[in-house]
This record gives C-alpha cells, structure tokens and sequence, in this order.
C-alpha cells in the first residue's frame, strides 16, 4: 500500500473518529449541562474536564479543532459554570488540570490527582471523570484502536447513572 493511500486512510479514520466524538459524546454533555446541584453542577464539572483535556491534546492526537460550546447552551447553567466551561472550550486550564497533563513519564501523579480531588465539594472528581473520557479517547485515536464506541458506551453509563 502506498503512503498516500495510507495518508488518506487515516485521514478518514480520524475524521470519522473526530465525528463521533462532536456528535456523539457531546450530544451526551449537551444533555447534562445544568445537570446536579451546586455552585457548579456535575455534568458542567464533568464537561469542564473533558474540554479542558480534550481541546488542548486533540489538535495534537487527532488533528482537530477544540470543541465549542454555544452561550445559548450555557444559559442552562450557573453563572459560574457557564464562565468555567466557556473557557474550557477555548482550551483553558487551570493550574491543578495542567499539573496532571504535564506529568512526566516515571513522575508520580499521586499529589496532583489528590489536589484535583480537593476541588471544591466535588468538582474535582468529576472534572477527573472528564479528563479520564478525553485522555482514553485521544490514547486510542492515537494507537489507532477501533475501541471508542465500547469506551463511551461505558462512560455514558457512567455520566447517565452513577457519576451525578
């Protein structure tokens, strides 16, 4: 098989897999926006997470543009959350999320996963959730596994059920 025919192979895998994620996973985030109690409920929380990860590894992984999250949809929201996730979907971090993806090969991630854990009441756990769905979506676009549909099918169940 030739390079350019390799190229444009995987020029559409990923443009099928960048696909699945705005259409599907974000279809599941748009649904919880506003979702739980709180300053900052735990769908917002859990969708803080993944943009922030996700915007800021996809353009490197898979060739992406950040996903965006329109203001009208973040009039369902709290103030705050609506500022937080606003600016997660222009790819900005805070300090306790870039300690965590910045962690060297062979660093110990215990301390920044402990000071995600302390934000607020339970922001930080499910900002990690978040952050979880996006690194496992960028790791398998990026070693080419097939896998994605079982890897949402199991974090909807958990954003559906179990996380909120």
């Amino acid at each position: 098989m030739s390079k350019e025919i390799r190229r444009i192979l995987e020029e559409k895998r990923l443009e099928g897999v960048r696909s699945f994620i705005e259409d599907g996973i974000m279809r599941v985030f748009r649904n919880l926006l506003g979702f739980g109690r709180g300053l900052t409920p735990s769908g917002d929380d859990i969708l803080a997470g993944f943009l922030s990860t996700y915007n800021n590894l996809a353009p490197r992984c898979l060739g992406s543009q950040p996903i965006k999250v329109d203001n009208e949809e973040l009039r369902r929201t709290t103030e705050l959350s609506a500022y937080i996730i606003h600016n997660a979907s222009k790819g900005v971090i805070n300090e306790v999320i870039d300690n965590i993806l910045t962690l060297n090969m062979g660093d110990d991630p215990l301390y920044p996963l402990l000071d995600l854990a302390y934000l607020g009441h339970s922001s930080g756990v499910m900002m990690g959730i978040g952050i979880l769905l996006a690194l496992a979506i960028c790791k398998a676009a990026w070693n080419g596994k097939e896998d994605l549909y079982g890897l949402v099918t199991r974090f909807t169940g958990i954003l559906q059920g179990k996380a909120i």
